[in-house]
């Protein structure tokens, strides 16, 4: 499956708090890299659980695999940077 892995300190919470413009020149070089790529996948932490996040470039799609559904999750800044 071709898929491209990103680097989860790059997007991290704290990162995503204290530069988010990092985050989003980091995340728009990734996906003009890797545009030929099915899959851009990484693991983000929002505050104490890990989650796995899959954008499908091709659909502009965006999925969060969280293995705690249970409780909800502020991905207000994740989306934020996604969207930008």
């Amino acid at each position: 499956m071709p898929a491209a892995l990103l680097d989860p300190d790059a997007l991290t919470i704290s990162t995503l708090r204290s530069d988010r413009y990092y985050c989003v020149e980091y995340l728009e070089h990734c996906l003009l890299r890797y545009a030929n790529e099915k899959y851009v996948v990484f693991a983000h932490n929002c505050g104490g659980h890990w989650i796995t996040v899959i954008i499908v470039p091709r659909w502009n799609k965006v999925l969060y695999l969280d293995s705690n559904r249970g409780n909800k999750r502020d991905l207000s800044l994740l989306i934020y940077v996604i969207d930008e």
